[in-house]
């Protein structure tokens, strides 16, 4: 009896430690779980791109899948029913192994939001007081209605994370991980500075790209290094939607206060 009460003790005390705030920021939630959470915002962009022809920049597969479908429907719809057949797939794959938490979904948001909203003031105090950069006059999201704000967030939100945090910062780390006796800290700091790097040149790349200022691109370098820090640290879907939200409030709110 006397063991069957120590488990019970220590099963009740692991369940209140999960709970707590503490015990939240102890873990993450598993890739399982961060498949499930970042769909809304899939769905979100997926939709807007049958409303208008603007795409990420980093979407090779929509601009793929509408290609396709201009040459011919069956195409198109193949591709699509092998997407999802592919994501089923994978989840699935993840599922067998990892437990899902949707417990998660409202702190993992919360935490997001809040991340969101004080990286922009974060960033602009380590430039200006810490780099000495002036602070140029810019206008962003001028004359966007809400729907292209919240459509070209999650574009970005979901699509740069996938390709630089998920698959290049994660890849990165894999292969330093199984090729080299590289430490931990080296190796997160390699990745890091190549996926922020490449992060923020991908913005000033033609046709599409913006021009290049010394300011623009240190400032989202700096951003990919909390990206990825996030990602790193507090996971795939906690990066996507900091990301997402931090778009929508400089696209949105910030732009036209």
């Amino acid at each position: 009896m006397s063991g069957r009460t120590s488990s019970t003790r220590v099963a009740r005390s692991e369940a209140l430690r999960q709970r707590s705030f503490w015990g939240y920021f102890s873990q993450r939630p598993n890739l399982a779980t961060d498949l499930i959470f970042v769909v809304p915002v899939l769905l979100t962009y997926q939709i807007g791109t049958f409303y208008t022809d603007q795409r990420n920049g980093v979407d090779l597969v929509t601009t793929l899948m509408f290609r396709l479908r201009a040459e011919s429907e069956y195409a198109f719809l193949g591709l699509s029913i092998g997407l999802l057949v592919a994501l089923v797939v994978l989840y699935a794959r993840l599922r067998s192994r990892e437990r899902l938490r949707l417990r998660m979904v409202g702190p993992v948001a919360l935490e997001s939001a809040v991340y969101a909203f004080f990286m922009g003031n974060a960033i602009l105090f380590v430039m200006t007081r810490l780099l000495g950069m002036p602070v140029p006059s810019v206008s962003v999201g001028g004359g966007m209605d809400g729907w292209m704000v919240v459509y070209i967030s999650a574009g970005a939100g979901l699509h740069e994370e996938l390709v630089f945090r998920l698959l290049m910062m994660g890849g990165i780390l894999a292969a330093l991980r199984r090729w080299t006796r590289l430490g931990a800290a080296t190796t997160l700091i390699i990745a890091l500075a190549v996926s922020a790097v490449l992060f923020s040149a991908a913005h000033h790349v033609p046709p599409h790209g913006e021009p290049f200022t010394e300011f623009a691109f240190v400032y989202r370098l700096l951003a990919g290094v909390v990206f990825g820090l996030l990602y790193h640290y507090r996971g795939f879907a906690t990066a996507v939607y900091t990301h997402f939200l931090y778009d929508v409030l400089v696209l949105g709110l910030w732009s036209s206060g």
